[in-house]
């Protein structure tokens, strides 16, 4: 069997289209795995402070909060080129740690308060009037 330089050409044409469709494909998982992991240190992060927070009641250093310092801390460790894309996932997890209790306080204040407003007025409307 013989092939022409046409066909040859058609072939090659194939394989370099190939080795760049393979190139690309392998990019793409590398991009999805890097995404993962740092998913995974967020997560795990805020996880964890979550767990010392319960544990400990809401630790503080310095008189600042255990995750707010993590956040802080990890980000500037960062800023030094000291694994950069990890730690500033690290200070992600720990600063959304930080947010998300706060945000649970604020709430529950915000409960108590409507609870007690709502019982004020409940006793307002069931008091006889002069």
């Amino acid at each position: 069997m013989q092939l022409t330089v046409r066909q040859l050409e058609d072939i090659e044409g194939k394989l370099r289209s190939k080795d760049s469709t393979i190139k690309r494909v392998k990019e793409e998982a590398e991009k999805a795995v890097l995404q993962v992991v740092r998913t995974v240190e967020i997560t795990g992060t805020s996880f964890g402070l979550g767990v010392v927070n319960g544990r400990y009641s809401n630790p503080s250093l310095l008189g600042v909060p255990v995750d707010l310092l993590t956040g802080i801390v990890a980000h500037g460790v960062a800023f030094f080129d000291i694994a950069p894309d990890h730690m500033h996932a690290v200070g992600d997890g720990g600063l959304a740690s930080y947010c998300a209790s706060l945000g649970v306080g604020i709430g529950t204040k915000m409960l108590s308060e409507s609870a007690n407003a709502a019982a004020v007025r409940q006793v307002a409307a069931t008091a006889p009037r002069p």
